[in-house]
C-alpha cells in the first residue's frame, strides 16, 4: 500500500504485506506521525515476483530472478487527517 501526500513536508508510507488489509503503525514515539489536516491518497500497489515477503524486504537483490518486476496500481482513494 502506498500512502502519499502532495505536501512536501508530509511523510510517505509504503506498507508491505501479504495480507488483504493494512494499518499504518503508530510510530509517534519515533517522531513519525501523520500531520494533522493534511490531504493524503492511498492506493494498493501490487509488486512481484518474489518467493516470499522475507525475500522482498530482507533479500540482498533488489530485482527478483529474471530481472523483471511486475507492478499494478489500483485506483487511489483520498483522505484528510484530523
Amino acid at each position: 500500500m502506498l500512502i502519499s501526500s502532495s505536501s512536501s513536508t508530509a511523510p510517505i508510507y509504503v506498507l508491505m504485506t501479504t495480507g488483504s488489509t493494512g494499518r499504518i503503525p503508530d510510530l509517534s514515539s519515533l517522531g513519525v506521525v501523520l500531520p494533522a489536516s493534511t490531504a493524503y491518497a492511498w492506493a494498493i500497489l501490487a509488486t512481484g515476483p518474489w518467493s516470499s515477503m522475507d525475500d522482498l524486504v530482507g533479500g540482498s537483490v533488489l530485482v527478483p530472478t529474471g530481472n523483471t518486476i511486475n507492478t499494478s496500481i489500483a485506483g487511489t482513494r483520498a483522505f484528510t487527517t484530523q
